[in-house]
């Protein structure tokens, strides 16, 4: 199973874990808000762009879909192009 020194390891984390319950919940409800939002987005992709639609001309929405998202990626990096770096940080 595991060496020695990593059941060690693990009895320190979860010890560390008990002793800061705050950090416990905050760590937890990360994972659980990440995890759901990944399910989430791929449910949302898998049924728009990975499967068929069962429509007439469903392919010209899967085209639409993915230029506003090419699109709405673009245009903040070009905008973020424009801007010198030495002059953004005089500011920060």
């Amino acid at each position: 199973m595991f060496p020695l020194s990593s059941m060690n390891d693990l009895r320190y984390a979860f010890r560390q874990l008990l002793k800061n319950p705050g950090f416990t919940a905050v760590a937890v409800l990360t994972l659980a808000l990440g995890s759901g939002l990944n399910t989430g987005i791929f449910t949302i992709l898998n049924a728009l762009a990975l499967r068929p639609l069962p429509a007439p001309g469903s392919e010209m929405l899967v085209g639409f879909l993915l230029a506003v998202t090419l699109l709405a990626s673009y245009l903040p990096a070009r905008r973020a192009a424009k801007i010198d770096p030495m002059e953004a940080l005089r500011y920060e």
